[in-house]
């Protein structure tokens, strides 16, 4: 199953739950366009929910997610996963939940056959400075490269998740991995 994107599913869900209140008229604010905390509040534990039951079906899971952009106590930035809550707290949690994670962005490199500089779609698989990625079964290269044309991007993914079951074979649910992948938009 493939979820794209989860901060677009956190977004729906904050909406049925406001429009929901609304509609009752037990909203804090009967406009259906100012939020109260606590729908906040109800969207991340409803969110926390789902994330553990998609994760826990019996099949593989893909996620997407938009990126955003936090703060180390340095002062650097770094890119992650887009979820709403508590700072970059909800994003870091639900990157927790996965086994593999990483950045989709343009990326130079050289073609191997005729050396010629590219423009390719690349998952960063291992973190970076300024990228918080992750695969924790070491199975990934640092980057996973898409050449536009030649490869589709569902097939590169499925590949993904062969390379991994040879080599760290199945959890007990029957599933095999869960992956996020964030992306920025260009």
């Amino acid at each position: 199953i493939a979820i794209d994107t989860g901060t677009e599913l956190q977004h729906m869900m904050l909406r049925t739950i406001v429009n929901l209140r609304v509609e009752a008229g037990a909203a804090k604010n009967l406009n259906p366009y100012k939020i109260d905390i606590n729908e906040y509040g109800e969207m991340h534990e409803m969110f926390r929910d789902w994330v553990k039951k998609i994760n826990d079906l019996p099949i593989n899971t893909l996620w997407t997610a938009q990126t955003m952009s936090a703060e180390k106590p340095d002062g650097t930035e770094f890119l992650l996963p887009s979820f709403q809550g508590k700072g970059h707290h909800m994003a870091s949690w639900v990157a927790a939940q996965m086994h593999c994670y990483g950045h989709m962005a343009m990326r130079e490199v050289q073609n191997p056959k005729t050396h010629e500089t590219m423009q390719v779609r690349s998952i960063q698989w291992q973190s970076s400075s300024d990228v918080q990625a992750k695969d924790r079964f070491d199975a990934l290269p640092k980057f996973t490269n898409v050449i536009k044309g030649k490869d589709n991007l569902v097939l590169r993914v499925k590949q993904i998740g062969q390379i991994s079951v040879g080599q760290v074979g199945q959890r007990k649910s029957g599933s095999l991995h869960k992956i996020i992948s964030f992306h920025l938009l260009y």
